[in-house]
């Protein structure tokens, strides 16, 4: 069995386990069985590419990047393609993902613009939010700027923009509109005061949503 950790700056020394003491640089790595670390390779992105997430379907590993735009990885042909702004993604800098169903959501941004599209899992189509409708639906919150991480609870898709906070909206519409969630109270006003629109990772539990801030 191996791990694949993606790196943007380096992985950092592993402490308290027997794991080889590594620093290296940014790109796709395998460890096999917690001893020996590999290099991935992934053609048409550069070696030491930042790799910003991941995500595994049923067939494919998908692996974000910031700069190469996404990977994927067929688990039973055992080969690459990579989409990119020359194949229609509207930009290279992808900052999260996440697998909802028979939909790959991604989060696109480079911490001044983004937006938010899915890959149909059944055909590898690409959809991304039209940018005029972006500016159109970003006066009740959709997402113009960079999406750092998403989650589904329920019926509702969580989207978190980068000094922004947490929006909402019902991924199942044909034409789903955006909405800001406004009521939802922010974190308290403590060690976090410049922090509270700094939302790094999402998850789902126990009916829940975990929000991480940076």
């Amino acid at each position: 069995a191996g791990v694949f950790p993606g790196a943007d700056q380096g992985i950092p020394i592993l402490l308290n386990r027997n794991f080889p003491e590594y620093r290296i640089e940014g790109g796709l790595y395998s460890l096999v069985q917690g001893k020996a670390w590999s290099r991935v390779s992934i053609p048409g992105v550069p070696d030491g590419t930042p790799v910003t997430a991941m995500a595994v379907t049923e067939r494919q590993l998908w692996v974000a990047t910031f700069g190469a735009g996404l990977a994927c990885y067929d688990l039973s042909a055992r080969k690459w393609a990579v989409f990119n702004e020359g194949s229609g993604l509207p930009m290279n800098h992808i900052l999260s993902l996440y697998h909802d169903e028979d939909r790959l959501w991604i989060g696109f941004g480079d911490f001044q613009r983004g937006g938010i599209g899915w890959v149909n899992l059944e055909n590898s189509n690409i959809f991304v939010l039209p940018s005029e409708r972006r500016k159109m639906f970003d006066r009740i919150g959709a997402p113009a700027g960079s999406v750092t991480a998403i989650a589904r609870c329920g019926a509702d898709l969580y989207v978190a923009e980068y000094l922004v906070g947490l929006k909402v909206f019902d991924p199942t519409a044909k034409n789903p509109d955006f909405d800001f969630v406004s009521d939802y109270p922010k974190p308290p006003a403590t060690h976090m005061q410049d922090r509270r629109d700094r939302i790094s990772a999402l998850s789902v539990w126990n009916n829940r949503i975990w929000v991480g801030f940076y």
